[in-house]
């Protein structure tokens, strides 16, 4: 008898003391490090509420960007590289995602002439050779000071030692152990390596749409676009095929409208005299006049002490060229998962640039169907990987389960017609890489945290399920 009320005093006992003690704190972050902007969330087990962390900007994204200092003082990350970069560009590096992991055969002249700082072939792979430091610096490198981890552990109020992180779902193993590289230089353990559209899928909830068969993804940020098909099934996910367009995304958008304007200002006003401070000006303006056209259909230009009015109409047209390729991945994707238009039951957004009104519009037209914007497009790969990190924590209530398939020999990594060539070659060796890549990483990370998550193989095919 004594020992049932013994055993009654401390259930009561732990039931008050877990009414009056802070709750427990999420120990496993989820990251999305991106190509232009990265961003970083957490999921609250006693709320039940994914946190997407902000920096001392308030921001929830961070650009990719850092700045090595040519005495070689401490980089610096985020906006103030991007502040630098106007005055230092051979010591600013940015868009490293598109280097990570890659052999320096094969970087496109497109992508070695395309930026100021110099792309080096070191033993074979990609690298970066900057003023004022004698050792090159790896895509990894960059790509450690990037991950927000000192912004996550100032949000939490604790050290955080393990992370879920997103990557392309063409990531070959290289290109996946090249990011897990940059996680362990930053201090972190990567629990499992999850593609970003599975990751954007599971931020939208369509495990839970038993009427959702065919999920198309469209991801379109500032530096890239790419499309992947999923087919949803009793909460498994299976990327079916991807495919994408390298050298398009919204920084492209800004540029074909900040040629526009400087031609237009230049036509109007004499701009011979423009100082470098007033090119950063315009550019700025330009950046801001595309995001406010998506929302307006007009938006003032500043240089300097000159200003002009750009229209929604008139943008959609100097920018219809971009505009135009985003059909190919498209219908390369379709074409690859052996599906039509009609079979896609729902298009989720990724990516700011998805916020172009021209944009939504061209998919709603080929669809015949609004896509889905439930989720703010910047967060929601984030916040998929957070959801995750929740399962491996064990404090998700979510039955899910997905497959990292390899891809066949014939996926295309860039569909865009300049990059046909890049595209099937890299095909071919994401297929191979991705099985090994996902196996490795998802054994290790069901290992570790002995979470509850079975790993079954299938035919190479790795399967994750609660």
């Amino acid at each position: 008898m004594l020992v049932f009320v013994f055993a009654a005093v401390l259930v009561v006992a732990s039931y008050v003391l877990q009414q009056y003690l802070p709750p427990p704190k999420p120990h496993i972050i989820g990251i999305d490090l991106g190509t232009t902007f990265s961003c970083v969330a957490a999921y609250h087990a006693h709320t039940g509420h994914i946190e997407v962390f902000i920096d001392d900007r308030n921001n929830t994204l961070t650009p990719s960007i850092v700045h090595f200092p040519p005495d070689g003082g401490q980089p610096i990350v985020g906006y103030a590289a991007k502040a630098a970069l106007p005055e230092h560009p051979h010591n600013t590096i940015y868009e490293a995602k598109r280097f990570i992991g890659q052999p320096f055969s094969h970087i496109s002249a497109e992508d070695k002439d395309r930026f100021a700082f110099d792309v080096v072939d070191v033993n074979g792979s990609a690298a970066f050779r900057v003023p004022g430091w004698s050792d090159p610096i790896f895509p990894d490198d960059v790509g450690a000071h990037v991950l927000m981890k000192r912004i996550a552990e100032k949000a939490i109020g604790r050290n955080v030692k393990e992370a879920v992180m997103a990557v392309p779902a063409e990531f070959n193993a290289k290109q996946r152990a090249a990011t897990t590289s940059a996680a362990t230089k930053a201090g972190l353990s990567v629990l499992r390596l999850l593609s970003e559209p599975t990751a954007a899928a599971l931020a939208y909830g369509l495990h839970n749409k038993s009427d959702i068969n065919h999920v198309l993804v469209f991801d379109f940020g500032g530096g890239t676009l790419d499309v992947s098909i999923l087919h949803v099934e009793g909460g498994v996910f299976t990327t079916l095929a991807v495919a994408g367009d390298k050298h398009l995304g919204g920084e492209d958008l800004s540029h074909a409208l900040f040629m526009h304007a400087r031609a237009r200002l230049a036509a109007n006003t004499d701009t011979t005299g423009a100082s470098e401070s007033d090119v950063q000006q315009l550019r700025l303006s330009v950046e801001e006049a595309k995001i406010s056209l998506s929302q307006h259909l007009s938006a003032t230009i500043r240089m300097g002490e000159h200003s002009i009015q750009v229209t929604r109409d008139e943008f959609e047209t100097v920018a219809a060229p971009l505009f135009q390729r985003i059909h190919n991945p498209i219908h390369q994707a379709l074409a690859d998962a052996h599906i039509g238009v009609e079979d896609v039951d729902e298009v989720v957004l990724v990516g700011g640039s998805t916020r172009v009104h021209k944009v939504r519009r061209m998919l709603a037209e080929m669809f015949g169907k609004e896509p889905n914007c439930n989720i703010n497009p910047d967060e929601a790969v984030a916040r998929g990987v957070a959801m995750q990190a929740g399962i491996l924590a064990g404090a998700w209530p979510l039955q899910v389960a997905a497959i990292e398939a390899p891809f066949p020999d014939h996926a295309h990594e860039d569909s865009s017609s300049a990059g046909d060539g890049d595209g099937d070659g890299d095909g071919d060796g994401d297929g191979d890489g991705d099985g090994d890549g996902d196996g490795d990483g998802d054994g290790d990370g069901d290992s570790a945290r002995g979470s509850g998550i079975t790993s079954i193989d299938h035919d190479d095919d790795k399967m994750f399920k609660v």
